[in-house]
């Protein structure tokens, strides 16, 4: 239980992990039959960090499908905070093996390196995370790149001689410095992404979702994969879908009722993309609208 990290969400809150490392309800690996079941991944948007386990989107969601149609659903939360595209991938490739999920839902957010945890060891980081070394240090090369790799692994002299490049890059200019090194991490996790949605070919639908705050989407549009994308209008007939929440639906910890609206949101296009009935096919879109006035009675007559 915790105070609050959002104006816009009450305090205090619940969190609760499961027995496999999720902030969410018990789950069994094996699916149960007849069961469809969809995976959220994310970062902190979906790991809901400014409310409590059941008000969470994934969470809602669960609810919105379960009420709206006849399927037995599992929505799993599988979001954690801070976590970037390539973390997002690699979570998603060992639940796509072991919780066999039908369909997954990649909510993108977060841009450029990978946070580390406070106060962790750096010595252990660089070792278990040799890709550190590039992901922070421009022109250091990238794990298994040969010659280059090993010998700037054995060579103190080397590395030093980078990281005093660095520091001079950061002091001389450091938003050139920080964003390339960003867009290359953006460029791996797009890479990630897209190497995730191969492996779900033939086993699991892959849905990219983007929020209302709008992040994170450099490349990924370009890798033609079904889409929700919540930051524009979506235009049916002569009605438009817009978040009503003001800066709420923007803020990437928003409150309990916008969560509900993107549950909602999302039920809508997955329904309508036919995603529970054909998860492997699934084309997300608003189900097309019924106007009365098309419809003819008994007589022909409207």
């Amino acid at each position: 239980v915790l105070g609050s990290c959002s104006e816009y969400a009450p305090a205090p809150r619940t969190f609760t992990t499961n027995t496999l490392g999720l902030r969410d309800e018990p789950r069994q690996l094996t699916p149960p039959p007849g069961t469809l079941r969809l995976v959220c991944l994310g970062g902190s948007n979906t790991y809901g960090a400014a409310v409590s386990d059941h008000q969470t989107w994934p969470a809602q969601l669960q609810q919105v499908l379960r009420e709206r149609t006849d399927h037995p659903v599992e929505v799993w939360n599988a979001g954690v905070a801070g976590y970037m595209n390539r973390q997002k991938a690699a979570l998603g490739t060992r639940l796509l093996a072991e919780a066999r999920p039908d369909l997954i839902l990649v909510q993108v957010h977060n841009m450029g390196r990978r946070y580390r945890l406070m106060n962790a060891d750096l010595a252990d980081l660089l070792a278990t995370s040799p890709g550190v070394y590039a992901e922070n240090l421009e022109r250091a090369p990238d794990p298994g790149s040969g010659r280059a790799w090993t010998l700037f692994r054995v060579s103190g002299l080397w590395r030093s001689t980078v990281i005093g490049f660095n520091r001079y890059r950061c002091s001389t200019d450091r938003d050139a410095w920080s964003g390339a090194l960003g867009e290359a991490e953006d460029a791996r996790g797009v890479a990630a992404i897209d190497d995730l949605a191969r492996a779900c070919q033939g086993r699991a639908g892959l849905v990219i979702f983007v929020p209302p705050p709008g992040y994170g989407t450099t490349g990924l549009r370009d890798l033609g994969l079904p889409l929700i994308d919540l930051t524009t209008s979506d235009f049916v007939e002569d009605s438009v879908v817009t978040q009503p929440f003001g800066d709420e639906g923007v803020d990437p910890h928003p409150g309990p009722r916008v969560y509900r609206w993107y549950a909602e949101q999302l039920a809508d296009r997955l329904i309508g993309g036919e995603c529970l009935d054909h998860p492997t096919d699934c084309s997300p879109r608003l189900p097309d609208p019924q106007d009365p006035g098309d419809e003819e009675g008994p007589d022909g007559q409207p």
